[in-house]
This record gives structure tokens, sequence and C-alpha cells, in this order.
């Protein structure tokens, strides 16, 4: 019998098995509500949000959603500039670009890989209002010090919690920091609904019936005939708050799954060529992703192969900065800083399967394929 085991870079399918049965009884219990946006299971979704990281929550149809409805709310307007991390999705900003600022793009810190504060105290400007603080791959932005120069530079703080679901600074959840925390559940994040969802975590509860009339395009809350802003259809669906409900009952289990890996990859991992992911001491990190960094594109590219070859899948996220994307590089606006050490990791980060549903068998296929793969010569021409 052979014992070639072929590991998936992402477990999504796995999860949406393992919660099946579960997660159809909640659709037909959707289905015999009568209610489908917007109603009973959006309002206990964002009960227990609050319940659960202590801040009033306003759910949305997607992350990307979340952020630009949250920059709205912050004040940001057309021509004013944003701060963004260099090296993460370009939906951060997007985000910016959707309410008519400026994304003014910023370098990385080598070693956690999130936004550098002293490149964000260089990049302000008298047009900056606000920064996005990313926390990537679940590795938080040290954001005490993060706060104190937004507090003297009078900018609003977003946090981008896309990758963080449950993440700690100090005692704080991610989200509960800064002036706004967005969140993605699309169904390939750490926490996911069917499809596309978000949520907003909001620091001022006056914000909470703005957010609500803007995403449900400016109406007059519990008047759907009166619009008194400019607003989107950005509403959460009750099939997706049910599955997402249902998911975050998981959430630190998941956490904790993804943590034991990490821990027992780290330590398998210390006497290989590379540079494995930092925990930073004030941060709970909850792995998201485990990303490697390798050193040069040629030995990335030279491993993922590899592991391919002996049945282990990877995922290369971010293989370019954002304003080398064609889409700023030809024209969108947008500022560009020294990008020192966005433009040189980039391309050299690798990222290993890491999710609740891998089996202890396959943890070791991808500990053994990668020693596996340093025994051979990695071919780097």
């Amino acid at each position: 019998m052979s014992d070639f085991v072929r590991v998936p870079a992402e477990g999504t399918r796995r999860r949406l098995d393992f919660l099946k049965s579960k997660i159809l009884s909640l659709t037909s219990d959707v289905i015999n509500s009568g209610e489908y946006i917007s109603g009973t299971k959006v309002a206990a979704l964002e009960k227990y949000l609050k319940s659960k990281w202590g801040r009033n929550s306003v759910t949305t149809n997607s992350g990307n959603s979340a952020l630009q409805l949250a920059l709205l709310a912050a004040g940001v307007t057309p021509g004013d500039e944003v701060i963004v991390p260099a090296l993460t999705h370009i939906s951060t900003a997007y985000a910016v670009s959707a309410v008519g600022a400026i994304p003014s793009f910023v370098d990385i810190d080598p070693h956690t890989l999130t936004i550098d504060l002293q490149a964000v105290r260089n990049a302000i400007r008298e047009e900056t209002v606000a920064v996005i603080a990313v926390h990537l791959y679940g590795q938080m932005v040290d954001m005490q010090p993060l706060m104190e120069l937004a507090s003297e530079s009078r900018l609003k703080v977003i946090e981008d919690v896309a990758h963080a679901h449950g993440a700690k600074y100090k005692e704080n959840y991610a989200g509960c920091i800064g002036d706004f925390g967005c969140f993605s559940m699309y169904l390939g994040k750490k926490l996911g609904g069917l499809e596309d969802g978000g949520f907003i975590t909001v620091s001022n509860p006056e914000d909470v019936l703005q957010l609500k009339s803007l995403r449900d395009p400016g109406k007059v809350v519990l008047n759907k005939y009166i619009h008194q802003e400019f607003g989107f259809r950005a509403r959460m669906g009750e099939f997706t708050a049910a599955v997402i409900g249902l998911e975050l009952e998981f959430l630190e289990d998941w956490n904790c799954c993804h943590q034991e890996i990490a821990a027992r990859y780290n330590a398998a991992f210390a006497s290989l060529p590379f540079q494995t992911p930092t925990v930073k001491d004030e941060c709970s990190r909850t792995f998201y992703k485990y990303v490697i960094l390798l050193d040069s594109v040629q030995e990335r590219l030279a491993l993922e192969n590899r592991l391919e070859a002996l049945g282990i899948q990877t995922e290369n996220l971010f293989s370019r900065t954002i304003p080398e994307q064609p889409v700023y590089a030809l024209g969108l606006p947008c500022r560009v800083e020294p990008l020192t050490v966005a433009k040189e990791l980039a391309g050299r980060l690798l990222s290993l399967p890491i999710y609740p549903e891998l089996e202890e068998r396959e943890v070791d296929a991808v500990i053994n394929a990668t020693h596996q793969a340093y025994k051979k010569v990695l071919v780097v021409d």
C-alpha cells in the first residue's frame, strides 16, 4: 500500500463537509422563517458578536464592503489620503479608491510582515486622514504605538481583520482597538459563511446607525422608502448569518488547532534555511496562514515545485506589491512611499497547509516532504 499523501493547501471543503448536516438544518430554518435579508439571524449574529468581542457590530455582504463603509463612517472624502501596507490583498486598497480617496502605500516590517510604523510616520502629510492596519496571516500589528501615533496625528485607525479572527494584542481582540474593525467572512477565511460576508466592529456607538444606513442603501433605519444619504447594497443575508453564527462556536477550538500545528512546524523546521513565522510576545497569533520566507524567489519556486511533486499543495498569496499591480501601476491614483522591504520579500513567501481538519499523518507528510525537499539539491538557477 502506498504511503503517498496528497495534502490540499486549504481545508474549506472539509470544513463544510464537517458542518454539512447542521448547515442543511439551518438552511431549512431560514427558508421556513420567510426572512432572507437582514432578518432575525442577522440581528442575532450582531448581538452575539457584541457579546463575544465587546463592541457594537454591523454586518455586511463582504469584507471589502466593510472597509468601504468604515472609511465613509470615518469621514474619509475624495482626495483624502489613507495609509495602506503595500503587501496585502488588493481589496484593502480598492476600498480606499472606491470612496475617492488616495491609498498611500508604505513598507512592511521584515519580521512580522505587517505595516512598518516608522514608514507610517514618514508617510503622514496634511492630506492624510486615516491608516489601515492589516493584521496579516493572523499576526497583529503592534497596535499600541500605532494608536499613539494616530492620536498624535489625528488619524482614524481602521483594522483589517480578514486574516485574524480571534487574535489578540495584549488583552484586546483584533478589531477592537482602532476606530473600526473590518472583518471578511468569505468562506475561505478562518470563519465564514457559504459565500461572501463581513462585519464592522465600532468603537463609537453613534456610528452604528450611519453604517446600517450606508449598507442599505442610505435608507433611514426602519423606513425603507426614505433615503437620507448615498449608500450601497451591502446587506448580509440570513443564510450567511446563520452559518457564521454556527462557525463562531468553533472559532476558539479552530484557532487552537492552527496554533498547535504551527508550533509543530516551527519545531520541525528549526534546522532548515528559511524564516518561520514570528510570534510576538504581546500577541496571540492565530495562524490563518503558515507562511515561510525563502532566501530568493528562485528558491521559493523550487521548493514549491518540489513539494507539489511530493503531494503538498502550497500558496504564494502576494507575489508583488499592490502598487506594482497593473491596475495601480497603469494609472489608478495612489502615492507610493519607499518599499524596500515589501518589494524584496514579495514572491519569497510560501504558505504551507494549516487548517483544523488536517490529519496527523498529513501534518507529518508536510514536515517530511519539506525536509525531503532540502535533502535534494534545490535548483535555483
